[in-house]
């Protein structure tokens, strides 16, 4: 019985462990194009929300900040990084200050565990070339460790709500 016991507590806590997330519902960014990559008010890690970020802005010429951006494609992420979720956005004209919004798979599936977020935007900058922003957020799911804060910037993101669920 003991055997039996010890078994089961050993498994409760791996699946606490592993089914345990501070992950964002719904996500309001703001285009802030002052911010660059990488960024330097996220702290990432085991003991934070977020085990990583990769984050790179590209241009076609020296000039790497956008007057406007004309398409995005957000990526919610499975635990393997797989893509889930996809807001794909075309032919847009956001300005500095403009908001995105993207609304978690949790939202339709409570039992889902985020493993993170990919975001890829294109615009133009004062030069008329293209410009793109690729970043890949990587959560750590640790309990009641949301991955980000008010304010927050990754790239020409700037984290303004969010809405946060904890899944025990």
């Amino acid at each position: 019985m003991l055997r039996l016991y010890l078994i089961f507590l050993v498994l409760s806590l791996v699946k606490a462990q592993f089914n345990c997330s501070c992950s964002p519902l719904m996500y309001k960014m703001q285009l802030d194009f002052s911010s660059y990559c990488p960024p330097s008010n996220v702290t990432t890690g085991s003991t934070t929300g977020i085990s990583r970020i990769q984050c790179f802005i590209d241009s076609d010429g020296n000039n790497k900040t956008p007057i406007l951006i004309s398409s995005y494609r957000i990526s919610e992420l499975d635990g393997t990084l797989l893509p889930v979720r996809v807001k794909n956005v075309q032919n847009v004209s956001l300005f500095d200050g403009d908001n995105v919004t993207f609304m978690s798979d949790t939202n339709a599936n409570p039992g889902f565990l985020s493993g993170g977020i990919q975001v890829s935007m294109t615009g133009v900058n004062t030069d008329s070339q293209t410009v793109t922003l690729d970043s890949l957020i990587q959560f750590t799911n640790r309990c009641n460790s949301p991955p980000f804060a008010y304010g927050d910037t990754v790239g020409w993101l700037r984290f303004v709500s969010l809405c946060f669920i904890d899944l025990y």
